[in-house]
């Protein structure tokens, strides 16, 4: 789920990750994120503290410049 920003939406399995992605990634060159913290939860949540980096194909905007950070819920069950 994105709760907020340009494209606010939700996504479920695996098909929906990779249309998540798909979307995300096509702004950007040499975009990548690295986990910095991981924090379990609960049994079914881990919660991921990421770094970005890439740079805007449009606007040559540097995330690295920007401290850009970010987290991301996985939620696994069965």
């Amino acid at each position: 789920m994105r709760a907020d920003g340009p494209d606010p939406a939700s996504w479920t399995g695996l098909v929906g990750v990779a249309e998540a992605a798909r979307t995300r990634l096509n702004a950007w060159e040499d975009f990548r994120t690295e986990a910095e913290e991981y924090r379990e939860l609960d049994n079914e949540r881990v919660l991921v503290l990421i770094r970005a980096t890439g740079r805007g194909k449009t606007s040559g905007l540097e995330l690295g410049r920007m401290g850009s950070t970010g987290a991301v819920l996985f939620h696994v069950h069965d």
